[in-house]
């Protein structure tokens, strides 16, 4: 049994145990090994076992809602890497903290020594920015909680909290443990975007049993209606596809880097983010023009005073887009503390449609947060995209090498099409991977290919890869030596930042007037 951990909570917050199979949540400074309680079933919880009080967090704007994590051992979510953890729990690792850090470079440094020292043995990714620290990891219990423990320990980061989710392996299949200083979220490439490591700039978090309150509040007033709260999803439109709270309408943006940032400017395509997400252009409002798409189409013309309920998976999106709305005028900011994870600890699915999609082999996950019985039992909010249909979980990537695309299939579909988002897919030029009907991750290219022809087929696509990033190398090269301004941007972002100011240069020098200074 894993059990719950102290860490420097406020006074007054109970000791929680392990909870079942979900990934629970002890209370900070609790003794270790409190008392055990079953994961919530899919609707409000009735009494069992020991509640904490919510706390509204630390300064540090991190997941402090809960403690660090407490999860129930021999509990095997599907989807994890198979083979591994004979004898030993893993374990899936998520958290974030907001605060500011002067020396990105040097924490990367830092996080990776300690890694390599210690002989961790973690696969994921970890982002360090001057904005804090956002990670999503796996790997063994016990080398889980050491990392954690490390990083809490940390002057950065006091008053981080955990959260670990039982897993039957490796839950990030085929990678390594990238710690990089990168964006914590696609919006954070902007410049100019508005402090976020500033607590008062930020939104007021809302315990579970509030959020509830607020939606049965929302349902007992009448469209349009004055003070009817807007429930605002953050997540990606896929993932509200999954699964969402009843009331909140379907995000207009593909990815959550897409979403508009402030007046003036607006999100668009580039780089990545451990959101899912595409990333934005580094200079805030490039690709829109003026008073294009500055607003979210959900509050386009709602009082500014009207009650804004926020929520995404874990609470980071939320964390971070407040500050925009705020900047904006609205005034009743509130956001789901601890993300739709921490609801379901608290209020099971009461209010909710579908499922939970979850970055990491896992894929889907139920209000009660156990996967170790795979996708079965649980249900999708939208249909099947090629019959119309009712869509099993959870989510794929289409077959055909050349598209990829993410889709939701029920599982006659997905058979009758060979596992591809579309009839037009099934006739790959290249390759056809296998079909995979209950989901998980592709390997590499060469995994699918045997003998010379489908090398062949395989290799026709390899050289516009590599020549994509050895530009992107070039850009990021080019993007330092002119002093890019965007605030830890990809080499895409950057590299396009340098371009554009490149071309100015030349386009006002052509006039006879001087060039154009690049980025501040």
């Amino acid at each position: 049994m894993l059990a719950a951990r102290g860490g420097g909570a406020p006074a007054g917050r109970r000791g929680q145990g392990a909870r079942g199979a979900a990934g629970a949540v002890g209370a900070a400074g609790a003794a270790a090994g409190g008392p055990a309680r079953a994961g919530p079933a899919a609707g409000p919880r009735r009494g069992g076992g020991r509640r904490r009080g919510f706390d509204a967090g630390p300064a540090g704007g991190g997941a402090a809602w809960g403690s660090r994590a407490a999860a129930a051992a021999g509990a095997a979510p599907g989807g994890a890497s198979s083979g591994e953890g004979a004898g030993e729990e893993y374990a899936v690792l998520n958290f974030y903290h907001l605060a500011p850090l002067a020396d990105p470079d040097a924490e990367v440094a830092a996080h990776k020594a300690v890694v390599e020292a210690r002989g961790l043995d973690l696969k994921g990714r970890v982002f360090l920015s001057r904005d804090g620290v956002n990670a999503q990891l796996g790997g063994p219990v016990a080398d889980c909680s050491a990392y954690a423990e490390w990083v809490a320990s940390r002057a950065p980061f006091q008053g981080l909290e955990y959260r670990l989710f039982p897993a039957s392996g490796h839950s990030f299949p085929g990678k390594r443990l990238k710690v990089q200083h990168k964006a914590l979220v696609s919006l954070l490439q902007h410049g100019g975007f508005p402090a976020v490591t500033d607590p008062g700039s930020r939104a007021r978090k809302v315990s579970p049993a509030e959020w509830r309150a607020a939606l049965e509040e929302r349902e007992r007033l009448a469209p349009g209606a004055p003070g009817r709260p807007v429930v605002v999803d953050l997540r990606n439109s896929y993932e509200w596809d999954a699964g969402h709270f009843e009331g909140a309408e379907r995000p207009s943006e593909s990815v959550f880097g897409q979403t508009p940032v402030a007046p003036g400017g607006g999100g668009a395509g580039g780089g990545s983010g451990a959101d899912g997400s595409g990333g934005g252009d580094a200079a805030r409002g490039a690709g829109q023009t003026e008073g294009e798409q500055t607003v979210l189409d959900k509050l386009r013309g709602v009082p500014k005073d009207t009650p804004v309920l926020m929520y995404c998976t874990g609470g980071i999106r939320c964390d971070v887009y407040s500050p925009v709305l705020r900047e904006q005028g609205f005034t009743d900011l509130r956001t789901l503390g601890g993300g739709v994870q921490h609801y379901f600890e608290e209020e099971g699915g009461e209010g909710w449609k579908g499922h939970l999609y979850v970055f990491d082999a896992r894929m889907a996950v139920g209000p009660d947060l156990d996967a170790s019985q795979g996708p079965e039992g649980l249900e999708c909010a939208a249909p099947c995209s090629l019959c119309g249909g009712r869509a099993d979980p959870p989510f794929h990537n289409c077959a055909n090498l050349d598209c990829n695309r993410l889709f939701l299939s029920c599982r006659a579909c997905l058979e009758r099409h060979q596992g591809c988002c579309k009839p037009e897919c099934v006739d790959s030029p290249r390759l056809l991977r296998p079909l995979k009907p209950y989901g998980g991750y592709y390997g590499k290219w060469a995994a699918y290919g045997e003998g010379a022809e489908a090398e062949q087929r395989i290799a026709g696509g390899r050289g516009e890869g590599r020549r994509r990033r050895r530009a992107g190398q070039r850009a990021r090269r080019r993007a330092a030596a002119a002093g890019a301004g965007a605030r830890d941007c990809s080499h895409k972002t950057a590299g396009r930042a340098a371009a554009e100011a490149r071309a100015a240069g030349r386009g006002a020098g052509a006039g006879g007037a001087p060039g154009a200074p690049g980025p501040d």
